[in-house]
């Protein structure tokens, strides 16, 4: 240490403020001080604080001990000042000046023990040995000058202040006391009542009024109106607190308590009495029950359910998993909490299962296709989607993966089914109507490559041939759902014509709704009606010119009328008249015309 450097014991000191209150605690122990001290440890633990930090001050402004001198102003030095406050303070309690004097030794002697405890060097030791008994000689100048200018009058006007302060601090912790909606009893040595507030009274005896059982005549209770065996024992014992639950009888009826018990042993040894307080939580083991119940139906829901579910911490890790994990995987539930979700993905698609997962976490997607591997490394195909809640308080990610194998399955018969089919077929988003997939016999019967048809909708492509069917087609969808059977116009990629009958069904794949659509070719159909639609047109045509006769008609072998419906008989022409729409024109032939001739001749 060197000359003009108290270092050493600035830090010493400031260290061992702890010992220090022990020791002086020690000291006011075993010489009778604490009869007429605080009961307080704190109390003490403030008074080493304060005189420490004086102290110190002190060693920071002197390169030598503060000697003393007969024309030093005591009032204008902190140390001294610092007794005077303290005199100022005890005397106003009722301590004398040989009380305080004497309390103040042990202070002393404290922070020499400190310094002879240090093993500082021979000289260094008393250096600051003397120091700390200039210190604390200037203290006591300066208290001692302060108490001898303190008149009788002064005294007893002090007193009367100290009594008017004491009485409403008392009145102060009463009414905190009586206001405590906690029972709170305090028991004396002999487990007896000693005191109790509004609430402890209220529920023993019955009582309703506040501060009776302080301000009224009964000041005495007796025995605890319950055998308790545990505060007994906690008598008997050295614990400091204890706490049990119990169920009591009280005026207000039989209900379930957290008893506890805490000692009010204070340093100076003065009261060591008990004290007790009794919170009912018979309310709150309902509540508890309740919840233990609640917990308990959640775990249970939790691990019925089939889907693969997974807790996250905010860096992906397992916190919990549900019995479908563990039994499908083939993991033990203590192989994954705390393990990173990738144990659970395939080695081979970590990378990608890293950015979802980090993408899940940032909140830029929620979904996840990346299968799901078990302990024996099957893959097991899943959709999982991720979102944000609480668990145990926690911010958490909640994992709910779906196994998707059967929807892979028929997936996989759709599509088989959908490509081989001869049937035009295409599906399209539901809302947008963009063809998502076509099959062979749809890109063959219409002349377009795949690449021209994806991605684009039957307006794009200009396949239907009338726009009014077009927005007919979609006006049946919305109204109704779906379409069937229904006979349209298709216009192929080279501008021709096909006839198709068109149905339409909606198809939802999980969260995705799609437009599954089917035509039937009935080109050919439609052409050979065509052509027999003309046949019997041209047909009909013929008819309307001629009608004609059936079945036998008698007629006279030399006169050759014939006989009508009704028996008689008519000339030829007369009769086809009535039963056609022929006509007659009258003229002769080659050879009745040269019989005439020769009969006229001259």
């Amino acid at each position: 240490m060197g000359r003009n450097n108290f270092s050493p014991l600035i830090d010493l000191i400031g260290k061992n403020e702890e010992w220090l209150m022990g020791r002086i605690l020690h000291y006011a122990k075993i010489r009778d001080f604490t009869k007429y001290t605080s009961t307080l440890e704190e109390a003490w633990r403030l008074s080493i604080t304060g005189l420490s930090e004086v102290l110190t001050q002190a060693l920071r402004a002197h390169d030598e001990p503060p000697e003393l001198g007969p024309d030093d102003d005591y009032t204008q030095d902190p140390v001294a000042s610092f007794g005077i406050l303290e005199a100022k303070k005890h005397r106003s309690r009722g301590i004398t000046l040989g009380m305080f004097l004497g309390l103040m030794k042990y202070y002393r002697q404290s922070y020499i023990d400190l310094i002879s405890r240090a093993g500082f060097q021979k000289n260094d030791e008393d250096r600051c040995r003397l120091f700390i008994e200039r210190a604390f000689d200037r203290m006591e100048i300066g208290f001692s000058v302060e108490w001898a200018s303190f008149g009788s009058d002064r005294e007893l006007e002090d007193l009367r202040t100290l009594n008017r302060t004491m009485t409403n601090e008392k009145n102060k912790y009463l009414t905190i006391f009586e206001s405590t909606p906690t029972p709170v009893i305090l028991l004396d040595t002999e487990s007896m009542i000693d005191s109790l507030n509004h609430s402890a009274a209220e529920l023993l005896y019955g009582v309703d009024i506040p501060g009776s059982t302080y301000y009224g005549n009964q000041n005495k209770y007796g025995p605890l109106p319950w055998k308790i065996e545990k505060v007994d024992r906690f008598f008997a014992g050295n614990d400091m607190e204890q706490t049990f639950e119990m169920e009591l009888r009280t005026k207000k009826g039989v209900s379930l308590f957290q008893v506890k018990l805490k000692r009010m042993l204070d340093v100076s040894g003065k009261f060591s009495g008990v004290a007790l307080m009794l919170n009912d939580i018979a309310e709150q083991k309902k509540t508890e029950a309740a919840l233990r119940r609640s917990e308990k139906n959640l775990a249970a829901f939790f691990n019925t359910i089939d889907d693969f579910l997974f807790v996250l911490d905010t860096k992906g890790n397992i916190l919990m998993v549900n019995d479908t994990v563990v039994n499908r995987l083939g993991y033990e539930r203590k192989e994954l909490i705390g393990k990173n979700v990738l144990v659970v993905h395939p080695a081979d698609r970590h990378a990608d299962a890293v950015q979802t997962i980090k993408d899940m976490l940032e909140g830029r997607t929620e979904h996840c296709d990346i299968p799901l591997c078990s302990v024996s490394g099957k893959l097991v195909p899943v959709e999982t989607k991720v979102v944000r809640g609480a668990w145990n308080d926690m911010d958490v990610f909640f994992g709910v993966s779906k196994d998707i194998s059967e929807i892979k399955l028929s997936e996989e018969k759709f599509s088989k089914t959908f490509h081989a089919s001869s049937t035009l077929m295409a599906l399209s988003t539901f809302n947008e109507g963009l063809f998502i997939d076509v099959n062979s016999a749809f890109l063959t019967t219409l002349g377009f490559s795949r690449d021209e048809v994806i991605g684009r909708t039957s307006t794009d492509l200009n396949i239907i041939a009338d726009p009014l069917l077009r927005r007919a087609l979609g006006d049946e969808i919305a109204e109704k759902g779906r379409i069937r059977d229904r006979e349209i116009k298709m216009r192929s990629k080279n501008g021709d014509i096909r006839y198709e009958l068109i149905s339409v069904e909606p198809l939802f794949v999980q969260d995705n709704a799609y437009v599954l659509t089917t035509m039937s070719d009935i080109t050919g159909l439609k052409m050979a009606e065509k052509e027999k639609e003309k046949l019997i047109g041209e047909l009909r045509e013929a008819l309307a010119q001629v009608k004609t006769l059936s079945g036998l008609i008698p007629i006279c072998a030399a006169c050759k009328k014939i006989r009508n419906d009704k028996g008689y008989w008519q000339q030829i022409e007369t009769y086809v008249r009535d039963h056609s729409d022929a006509k007659f024109t009258h003229g002769y032939c080659p050879e009745c015309a040269e019989k005439l001739r020769k009969t006229f001749r001259p």
